[in-house]
């Protein structure tokens, strides 16, 4: 019985070791499992466009690792980044730079994720003084020269936002981006220059912000508006028929300036055959209301009504048609007038709730033009809702 014991010891021994070893590795599998479900859903959250959770995810994958590559260093500093924990990334960042064996390139990628830490965090100082580092040292020198550019824009240090842009002119590629920023700073130093009374010098600006950005609507906008108040009609209208060509979309705010380029009493007849020109390359309701309304002052309320008749067969305009109830109005007796009056006033209340401008990038929506959208702070995506009219009291800041 004794010597069965000793035989069996062995094969006790193999099996303790056998489960232990199948235990060990069964742990190991669904440890394994759980990383590569965390990795599997972060990056279902991220082309699902929730970025939060998707970073969450990520987070969760390569905390699961013992040891990290330089690359998985640094997008873990990312991902807390992205999830806003900026304490822990900029710790991240820079407990990079202590690891063995960093070459050059990947400390200035380092660097260049740390500045956007600083960045995002609201230290603007330190980020603008780690990336005039890296450009000193011609090292990630084109994504370093745009956060500089980006830090400016922040701090509204529009001069050097553009010594920046025309010293490192050659990285930049001359870009659309590039070019929309660097005119939209023009036209900020132009504002500057036409607030204490400097209109010569804001004219230049703004001069100079059109042969920058051909398409900056909000330079020939002011160029019109300083040229019609020292009279000076044909550049205004130079500048309004710019914008026309730039963005047919944005003619609705010329409408109110191109009244007071025709102060004589004569004048509608310019007036309407200029509107008549902006209609055919824009369709524009605020244009085509302004028409409407000439129509019926200086010709008759007919033509007027013949005229939105029209215009609603190829458009749909809510406003038109209630310029079409205005003018219908005096027609009817006084009981059809209430009953009408009150369906109009129905109409008129939409109007006055709806948003008059929409960003084009985010979709944020306001009741006055922004030239950089407050959202989503890009520049010159802000554009008039098509169904408001904006021939009114609507004319932006410069």
């Amino acid at each position: 019985m004794i010597e069965l014991l000793f035989l069996l010891l062995p094969v006790a021994a193999f099996y303790g070791w056998y489960m232990g070893y199948h235990a060990a590795q069964k742990s190991d599998e669904n440890r394994n499992s759980g990383n590569i479900r965390n990795l599997t859903r972060g990056l279902n959250y991220f082309f699902n466009h929730d970025r939060k959770k998707a970073a969450d995810e990520l987070i969760s994958f390569y905390d699961s690792q013992s040891n990290h590559s330089f690359e998985e260093n640094l997008a873990l500093g990312n991902l807390y980044r992205e999830r806003g924990e900026m304490e822990r990334a900029i710790n991240f960042h820079n407990s990079i730079m202590t690891m063995e064996g960093l070459s050059s390139n990947e400390r200035s990628l380092a660097l260049l994720e740390l500045a956007r830490d600083f960045i995002q965090s609201g230290l603007l100082d330190k980020a603008e003084e780690i990336l005039r580092e890296l450009i000193s040292y011609d090292a990630e020198k084109a994504r370093a020269c745009e956060l500089l550019v980006k830090i400016y824009d922040q701090e509204k240090e529009w001069q050097k936002a553009l010594e920046t842009i025309k010293c490192f002119r050659s990285i930049f590629r001359e870009s659309a981006n590039i070019r929309i920023k660097e005119a939209e700073y023009l036209c900020e130093l132009g504002n500057d220059a036409f607030s204490v009374k400097q209109e010569d010098q804001a004219l230049e600006y703004f001069k100079k912000a059109a042969q920058v950005n051909k398409t900056c609507v909000r330079a020939y906008l002011n160029i019109a508006k300083i040229n019609i108040e020292k009279k000076h009609f044909p550049e205004a209208m130079q500048a309004m028929d710019a914008i026309a060509e730039a963005d047919s979309r944005m003619i609705s705010l010329c409408v109110k300036l191109l009244g007071k380029c025709f102060p004589e009493e004569n004048g509608s007849q310019g007036e309407l055959e200029v509107l008549e020109r902006w209609l055919q390359v824009s369709g524009s309701e605020s244009v085509a209301l302004r028409m409407a309304e000439l129509l019926a002052a200086v010709r008759s309320v007919d033509d007027a009504e013949e005229f939105i008749i029209r215009y609603l067969k190829k458009n749909s305009s809510i406003r038109m048609f209630s310029l079409l109830m205005d003018f219908r109005l005096d027609t009817l007796d006084s009981q059809s007038q209430q009953k009408l009056q009150v369906f109009k006033s129905l109409i008129d209340a939409h109007q006055i709730n709806a948003s008059r401008f929409v960003c084009r990038h985010c979709g944020f929506k306001s009741q006055m033009l922004f030239w950089k959208c407050p959202s989503c702070h890009k520049w010159e995506t802000m554009l008039p809702n098509a169904s408001i009219d904006l021939s009114q009291d609507s004319l932006p800041p410069a």
